[in-house]
């Protein structure tokens, strides 16, 4: 799973800057489809995702990007114990995929499965935001691929970060069909 959150992230920090498209599209990596961002903050519009059959799907459900900033100091990563009391369900098409620690979960499933972290080597510096990221680390999740059809993907997370609730909820509308 690091090793998809890593291509995740450097997609998103290194490639998405100079193709905007995508963070509507989201991007095809081999055989892995990196579901395109939708904010961190409730969101009524819905991506549209299609991809062909066969292909996987990368979720981050909940990330931290640790910088270096100008005055020298550095972020410091908060460990497992910061993203394992979050409250988090995504469903398909309504039915429960994974729920942890959210009201009405009929099974409830340990966020420490879904932590990843790594480091960026080496960092990565994007001027349009003065930022250089040098890490990651939260939750994700890979879905399996899908038979041919359309789905609705929903993902919602409620941790305290933000000041409204929930703090993510997001809406993927995925058609699978052959090309």
């Amino acid at each position: 799973m690091d090793e998809w959150q890593l291509t995740y992230w450097d997609w998103f920090i290194l490639e998405f800057p100079h193709n905007p498209n995508e963070f509507n599209a989201g991007a095809k990596k081999g055989k892995m489809y990196l579901l395109p961002i939708t904010g961190p903050y409730p969101s009524n519009n819905p991506k549209e995702v299609e991809v062909s059959p066969g292909t996987a799907f990368m979720l981050p459900i909940y990330v931290t990007l640790g910088t270096d900033h100008l005055d020298g100091t550095k972020d410091v990563k908060s460990g497992v114990d910061e993203y394992v009391d979050a409250e988090v369900m995504i469903t398909l098409d309504g039915a429960p995929l994974l729920c942890a620690n959210y009201s009405g979960c009929d099974s409830e499933a340990d966020l420490a499965d879904y932590y990843t972290s790594g480091d960026f080597d080496p960092p990565h510096f994007v001027p349009e935001f003065g930022v250089e990221y040098i890490w990651f680390e939260g939750l994700g999740v890979i879905l399996p691929p899908l038979p041919v059809g359309e789905y609705v993907l929903h993902l919602m997370v409620e941790n305290g970060l933000f000041d409204h609730d929930p703090d993510f909820d997001n809406t993927w509308n995925i058609t699978i069909a052959p090309k």
